[in-house]
């Protein structure tokens, strides 16, 4: 007796969800979200590094910049935060 088999390749998931145009676009979405995620992390991390550079100087060195030491988180988000 013979026996015989059909094999199909597998398929994930991602590429069952990829099939169809509304799979492609969140796909295109999530990976959209994370890169703004990512890089708006980026941009905190610094600021608050800016932010520890500044605090650990004394206050004669913010006066020589021109700076009071309750003014540094606001000069570290000077360009998002309303004057």
């Amino acid at each position: 007796m013979a026996y015989q088999t059909v094999s199909q390749p597998a398929k994930t998931l991602i590429f069952e969800i990829a099939q169809t145009r509304l799979g492609l676009q969140r796909i295109i979405d999530f990976l959209s979200t994370l890169l703004r995620v990512l890089v708006l992390n980026s941009d905190a991390q610094k600021r608050v590094a800016r932010i520890e550079v500044l605090q650990a100087k004394s206050d004669a060195q913010l006066a020589e910049i021109g700076l009071k030491r309750e003014d540094i988180v606001r000069h570290a988000f000077r360009d998002r935060l309303p004057m």
